[in-house]
């Protein structure tokens, strides 16, 4: 018998089977179970995660739900992103949590909310140093949206792109001097 597919309403007594009290309390403690196995489950992974697989790491990322997971991404940033999971979850609905949940794929974001270029209430822009294509647009709103508040609006996306340049600026300065003599 495995402890993952045992439910309690089968280890309890036939006679108390039929109450629909009981029958709830049984399944509301299955959930709850349920819950506390894929707990177990979440700290185990975290001690080796550094030593799973590609493959391993999606099936984790699979089994808690990851809404912004790309199991396209390499493994390093698939461990990022599990390892900034719980942070983005624990402050979801915040810029921060969008800032969060697009470092991992994406890299350096800014967010601009409403009041700092005079928007409509409840909406933002983002300042994000990467290239778009077709594919990762349809992503990057996907993260946008699993991770903002529901009522907030992003207005646009700028992709910034930066760049080490070497500036060479010249000039010449004349100084002349008109002198009168008598």
């Amino acid at each position: 018998m495995d402890i993952q597919e045992t439910k309690l309403i089968d280890i309890v007594p036939e006679f108390m089977r039929d109450d629909k009290t009981v029958r709830g309390l049984c399944a509301a403690a299955d959930a709850m179970f349920a819950k506390l196995i894929d707990a177990i489950h979440i700290s185990w992974w975290r001690r080796y995660i550094d030593e799973l697989g590609s493959k391993e790491i999606d099936e984790i990322a699979l089994l808690i739900g990851i809404p912004w997971y790309d199991d396209a991404a390499d493994v390093q940033t698939k461990r990022e992103v599990l390892y900034g999971y719980e942070n983005v979850v624990s402050i979801a609905g915040t810029a921060e949590a969008v800032k969060y949940a697009l470092k991992d794929l994406f890299g350096d974001v800014e967010i601009i909310e409403w009041p700092d270029y005079s928007g409509d209430p409840y909406h933002f822009k983002l300042n994000v140093d990467a290239k778009f294509t077709e594919d990762n647009t349809r992503r990057f709103q996907s993260v946008v949206d699993s991770a903002k508040n529901v009522r907030s609006i992003m207005d646009s996306i700028e992709a910034i792109r930066k760049s080490n340049v070497t500036l060479y600026v010249g000039g010449c300065f004349i100084n002349t001097s008109i002198c009168e003599t008598k």
